[in-house]
C-alpha cells in the first residue's frame, strides 16, 4: 500500500516548496485552466531554473486530446530519463470559476498519468504541493497508480479551498484519506 509522505515546509509560504518541489523531481507536469497565473508562472521558472523539463497540460481538453498530449510528453520524458515527477496546477479556487470541481480534475490527472503509464513511463514517485486542484489531484493519482508520493506543503499545513486559505493539519490531510 502506497501511502503518501507529508513533509511539512520550513517556510510559511508557498513559493518555497514550489522551488523544492520542482528541483526535487526530473520533471514537473502543470495542470490547470490558466497558465498567467502567479502561481503557475512561478512553477515554470522553478523548473526552468533547476533545468528540468516543464510540460503543460491544459484542464479544458477532452480525454482523447489528453491521451494524445500524454503520447507527446510520455516521449519527452523517456528521452530525458524523467522517473520523479511534480505534478502542480491551478489550486480549486481557480477551477471552479471554469467549472472544473475537484473530483473532475481527479479524474483528468489520474488518466493522464495512466496514459503515460501505457507509454512506457516508468514512474518512481510523484510530488507535489499538496493544494486543493492539481496538486492535491497528483497525490490521489499516485495513491491509486501504486506509486509513492511525497507532499511538501507549506509550513503550518497552509492550503486554499475555493473561498478561503486555511492553516490545519488535520483538515489538510483528510483529503487524501481513502472514502471508498
Amino acid at each position: 500500500n502506497n501511502m503518501i509522505t507529508f513533509i511539512e515546509d520550513t517556510n510559511k509560504g508557498y513559493s518555497h516548496r514550489t522551488y523544492e518541489n520542482a528541483r526535487l523531481a526530473d520533471a514537473t507536469l502543470a495542470f490547470a485552466v490558466d497558465f498567467t497565473t502567479s502561481g503557475e508562472i512561478m512553477t515554470q521558472k522553478a523548473a526552468e531554473k533547476y533545468n528540468k523539463v516543464y510540460c503543460q497540460i491544459p484542464l479544458q481538453l477532452s480525454g482523447f486530446e489528453i491521451s494524445k498530449l500524454a503520447h507527446t510528453i510520455a516521449q519527452e520524458l523517456t528521452e530525458n530519463n524523467c522517473h520523479t515527477l511534480n505534478i502542480a496546477g491551478n489550486g480549486l479556487s481557480r477551477l471552479v470559476k471554469h467549472n472544473i470541481t475537484q473530483k473532475e480534475c481527479d479524474i483528468k490527472v489520474e488518466f493522464f498519468i495512466l496514459q503515460l503509464r501505457l507509454c512506457g513511463v516508468v514512474i518512481k514517485e510523484i510530488r507535489s504541493g499538496g493544494q486543493t486542484g492539481a496538486d492535491e489531484s497528483g497525490l490521489k493519482a499516485a495513491e491509486k497508480c501504486g506509486v509513492n508520493s511525497v507532499c511538501l506543503c507549506p509550513k503550518g499545513w497552509r492550503f486554499r479551498t475555493e473561498t478561503e486559505d486555511i492553516s490545519d493539519e488535520k483538515l489538510f490531510k483528510e483529503r487524501f484519506e481513502n472514502k471508498k
